[in-house]
């Protein structure tokens, strides 16, 4: 059985904690940005896909964060990071099983993972 494809919603999610956890110099304004784009889509996000539930409860822990206290909430940054980084390793394996059946090297991955 494969796993359910990703929604608009679920990669907006994925990557805008991407975007949240990968910035070096936090900036309160674009922080806030991200925060209120999870809140947006969150509610959209596929909460049966196996994948994305640790990414889901990580976004759902900012919603109680003061913006101006995202440095220094380490447990929402490093649960945050985890998922995200398990979520990038799962489909970096999907993607490279794709590339190995379209041929690998050189092949130009017209499948899609």
């Amino acid at each position: 059985m494969s796993e359910p494809r990703l929604t608009l919603a679920d990669q907006v999610l994925v990557n805008m904690m991407g975007a949240l956890h990968l910035t070096v110099h936090r900036d309160p304004a674009r922080d806030k940005m991200r925060i209120d784009v999870l809140r947006e889509v969150l509610p959209q996000a596929n909460r049966e896909h196996p994948r994305l539930r640790p990414i889901i409860e990580a976004a759902e822990m900012f919603f109680t964060v003061p913006t101006v206290d995202l440095p220094r909430d380490q447990t929402a940054l490093m649960l945050g990071r985890e998922a995200v980084v398990t979520f990038f390793e799962w489909r970096s394996g999907v993607a490279l099983d794709a590339w190995r059946e379209a041929g690998g090297q050189g092949s130009t991955g017209k499948g899609q993972a």
